[in-house]
């Protein structure tokens, strides 16, 4: 009789290699990255534009860029363009990040030469017209005016600009008097500026063979772009070499929202496995030791998380939480408390086998499908990372020990930058 009552022994993994992509050039150059799996008739094609946030000559432009992008074409209008992608059961999504503009496609693989004909007309005929744009604008505003009475949301962009400097590309949000003064003929010179004519990446994954490859080839194939590649922006080095607190009050508000962390090392750092490890042990699931120490122990939160983000090698950590206004000092020195023990105290070694399983497992739950697997082989490509960065990331995780735990927290978690927003 199996015993329920017992959890199944964790079995380690023995070996892991990131499946690779297979490599096409098109007609015009542009290259194609692909993975094949004929499991399921799909196919996801993502289309990426060196362009987003960080490129717009505004604030609020390209996030108002993308919106009004699906919002019809010169040859179709939103309701016509909306009803022919449900006809074909095709999903199609623009979105802007801080460095890209990413063209997302899914559909089944009978319907990719219809489908790339409606995303062509997004690229070669977009509509952007101003009574829409109008509309957006409005919804645009209101949404603003009720995130900005939201402590977390203040307090994420005034940590960004703690840890990036005021000026930097990665610290410019927009208010709404940015969003006011956008026209189309703007989001017309972003789209001419950055997309039209545009050198862009390709990736694509699912049920692929060479008649699907030639029909990307006709219709992406074909387009004039420019013979040079777009770099990415130049990012300044801003980095705050000291502790300091931001303590930014809302009377109105009930509670605090709390940021604490900074900008660190990168994916290429042979430290950075032993970091992430450490920022998973404190905030990173559910059995974090924050999470003992403020949820379950002291009842100061309903959660805290710590991660690691990266913004094209720019990266950083942050350990975030919301309180009441009156524990909020507790809560900032129990944060410090298990920080210190990190630096003080060498992790238990079943402590730590337990979070090494939860992280290879997590990351290995993310390449369930061929769709997600592309997706990690595209940041290998976004961050200029070997082909077998994950790889050796498994065996990095699995080899990491507590001495070298203890060493990368007295290295790196210090000049710790705060922000509380309350």
């Amino acid at each position: 009789m199996l015993d329920r009552t017992q959890a199944p022994a964790a079995q380690p993994l023995a070996h892991f290699t990131l499946p690779t992509a297979h490599s096409f050039s098109l007609a015009n150059q542009l290259k194609v990255r692909y993975k094949s799996h004929q499991a399921q008739p799909a196919i996801q094609l993502l289309l990426v534009f060196e362009a987003g946030r960080t490129r717009a000559y505004q604030r609020g432009q390209a996030e108002l860029y993308v919106q009004l992008l699906m919002e019809g074409t010169q040859k179709m209008s939103a309701e016509a363009f909306a009803q022919a992608l449900a006809d074909l059961g095709t999903y199609l999504d623009v979105n802007a990040s801080d460095t890209q503009v990413i063209f997302s496609l899914t559909t089944l693989k009978k319907f990719l030469q219809p489908s790339l004909e409606l995303l062509l007309q997004l690229i070669e005929v977009p509509l952007l017209e101003e009574e829409t744009l109008l509309m957006l604008k409005n919804i645009q505003i209101q949404n603003l005016k009720v995130q900005q009475e939201k402590t977390a949301f203040v307090a994420n962009r005034i940590y960004r600009k703690t840890i990036f400097g005021q000026d930097s590309p990665f610290a410019q949000f927009a208010e709404i008097e940015d969003v006011e003064k956008i026209t189309t003929q703007d989001l017309k010179q972003y789209h001419q500026a950055y997309i039209a004519g545009k050198p862009f990446s390709i990736f694509m994954a699912g049920d692929i063979e060479q008649n699907e490859l030639e029909i990307v080839n006709q219709y992406l194939g074909h387009l004039k772009v420019e013979n040079q590649d777009i770099e990415p922006p130049s990012i300044e080095n801003y980095e705050n070499s000291e502790s300091s607190r931001f303590y930014f009050k809302k009377k109105e508000a009930l509670q605090t929202s709390i940021r604490i962390g900074r900008r660190c090392i990168d994916k290429t750092h042979p430290d950075y496995v032993a970091l992430r490890i450490l920022i998973g042990l404190l905030g990173g699931y559910f059995g974090s030791r924050l999470m003992q120490n403020l949820r379950e122990e002291k009842g100061l939160t309903y959660g805290v998380h710590a991660q690691i983000n990266n913004i094209r090698g720019n990266t950083f950590f942050t350990i975030q939480t919301d309180v009441k206004k009156e524990q909020q000092e507790q809560a900032v020195s129990e944060i410090y408390k298990e920080i210190e023990r990190l630096k003080q105290e060498k992790v238990p070694i079943t402590e730590l086998d337990l979070f090494r399983n939860y992280l290879i497992g997590s990351f290995l739950g993310v390449l369930a499908t061929p769709f997600q697997i592309m997706q990690q082989i595209k940041v290998l490509y976004d961050e200029n990372l070997p082909l077998d960065y994950y790889d050796n990331f498994i065996q990095k995780i699995k080899s990491t020990t507590p001495d070298e735990l203890q060493k990368v927290a007295q290295e790196h978690l210090v000049a710790l930058q705060e922000v509380l927003v309350g």
